[in-house]
């Protein structure tokens, strides 16, 4: 039941919150990507050799969608194999259709952009890469980006991620450091973070 003006009843809420549970980012837990999508896989017909590629596909992935946006990949693919297979002679790789959805998502609208209009999930990577780097004490530079899975797995170039940082810096979510220091998150990018990457 709920309030006339909308709003669900307080004393109900605390009366079915028994356990809540916190569940971690997909990126967080990797090894789950297999259980989630082998079942599905050989649904659609995929060999064991085809599997394997997938997954190495889906592990070099951050996922900042989470298990929804796995699935959509997954529907994606059942989809895409279906009308190559449907095509005589046509051929197909895993990787380049995996590669196509990501290049796709990669132009969609991000829903953090209701809030930053420029941001794009680029940034917003970046933006997280840096604040894993700071976390472990490592300079985040240009250099140190490049090298991380999660901005490789996007093609960004060294050229392209020091683009990405002076537009955080423009918009006050991280600070500069002197020659050599690195990026560092400012507290308003923390926020940036916690709503939108699960940190």
């Amino acid at each position: 039941m709920s309030h006339p003006d909308g709003a669900f009843r307080k004393d109900l809420y605390y009366r079915i919150r028994v356990l809540a549970l916190r569940v971690p980012a997909l990126r967080g837990r990797k090894a789950d990507i297999p259980l989630i999508a082998e079942d599905f896989c050989r649904e659609i017909g995929l060999t064991r050799t085809e599997i394997q590629e997938l997954i190495q596909c889906l592990n070099r992935y951050d996922w900042p969608g989470n298990i929804r946006e796995l699935k959509s990949v997954l529907q994606f693919l059942a989809i895409n194999i279906e009308l190559i297979r449907t095509k005589s002679g046509a051929s197909y790789s895993i990787r380049n259709i995996v590669e196509e959805y990501m290049a796709l998502d990669n132009t969609l609208e991000d829903p953090c952009r209701q809030v930053l209009p420029w941001i794009d999930k680029e940034c917003l990577t970046v933006l997280h890469e840096v604040y894993l780097l700071n976390k472990s004490n490592t300079t985040a530079g240009r250099y140190s980006l490049a090298k991380r899975e999660a901005l490789s797995s996007l093609l960004l170039s060294e050229s392209r991620i020091k683009t990405r940082l002076k537009k955080l810096q423009e918009s006050g979510l991280v600070i500069t450091g002197k020659t050599k220091q690195g990026a560092f998150v400012s507290d308003t990018g923390i926020q940036v973070l916690k709503q939108y990457a699960d940190i």
